[in-house]
């Protein structure tokens, strides 16, 4: 039996039904003559609801293993990796928690949650796309897909960005979300600076990227957590075993590195200084979302 067909299709149809969805309340938004921070927070919040509400599926749990297996498919067949993960080594282990007479309707819950998260991922992603499309009155152009090659590949990007801001548009810095002006903005500057535990925790979780959602990060944002990151580690990694490094040994260890905070503690702090900076790491802040629900 194809099992992939299964799970594709709701894949597919959830995000062609979050496409619609998000594209219809952009437009009464505009129409509506709000601005774009309003509907970008209720997008955003629609998303985190819909999302949360997996982590109370019985099947969650089973899903992330299921998500990690696919993610390594490659490692087990070299042709048709997906469709036979799934009538393999995926029902094996799907098997071992629940009827196997279950396995079809799980795939269907499978669609729909990694539809989900990857809707949500490209929104955050294509955000700054979807914002000049808003402000240029042209959502026909919206789309919840991945932009091959991202936003920065799209000639529209440009042409929108200066037909609405023109010649000299100001972006925002990689750690401020508007200009720096008064004390509140500079403290909200230094919140975003990471501790070396949180530095060398958001390497690991880069190294490991394949293995948690089956996405690789973009070369932008792979650049920017190398910036952030820089200093994770002190000269001893070149003079010293790596096994004899500790910031190296943290590294490997990822949240279960020693910490003065429960792991709940550890992400909510790094999510609350990733917080100003989601912007330019949609994809990490995602998965330390992903990686919080997991532990509640």
């Amino acid at each position: 039996m194809d099992y992939r067909n299964t799970n594709s299709y709701f894949h597919k149809k959830i995000e062609r039904i979050l496409d619609s969805f998000v594209r219809r309340q952009l437009a009464r938004s505009k129409n509506n003559e709000r601005g774009f921070d309003y509907i970008d927070k209720l997008v955003q919040s629609t998303f985190e609801d819909r999302i949360n509400k997996f982590s109370n599926n019985p099947w969650f749990s089973i899903a992330k293993d299921i998500n990690n297996l696919i993610g390594r498919r490659k490692e087990f067949y070299e042709k048709h990796a997906l469709k036979r993960i799934l009538s393999n080594e995926a029902l094996e282990l799907f098997s071992s928690v629940d009827k196997p007479e279950e396995y079809k309707r799980f795939l269907a819950f499978l669609g729909i949650l990694n539809g989900v998260n990857e809707s949500f991922y490209n929104y955050q992603l294509n955000w700054k796309y979807t914002e000049l499309l808003y402000k240029g009155n042209e959502l026909a152009s919206f789309t919840l897909k991945t932009i091959p090659g991202g936003i920065e590949g799209l000639d529209h990007y440009y042409e929108l960005k200066k037909k609405i801001y023109g010649k000299a548009s100001n972006e925002p810095s990689l750690y401020q979300t508007e200009p720096t002006t008064n004390n509140k903005n500079i403290d909200r500057v230094q919140s975003s600076i990471l501790n070396n535990d949180e530095k060398l925790f958001l390497l690991h979780l880069t190294f490991n990227s394949k293995k948690i959602l089956s996405q690789q990060f973009g070369i932008p944002e792979y650049a920017r957590l190398m910036h952030l990151t820089s200093n994770a580690f002190n000269e001893d990694i070149l003079v010293k075993e790596a096994g004899k490094n500790y910031s190296y040994l943290k590294f490997r260890a990822g949240l279960d590195m020693p910490k003065k905070e429960t792991n709940l503690e550890f992400l909510n702090n790094l999510l609350d200084k990733l917080e100003p900076l989601k912007r330019k790491f949609p994809k990490t802040f995602h998965e330390v979302q992903y990686i919080k629900s997991q532990t509640l």
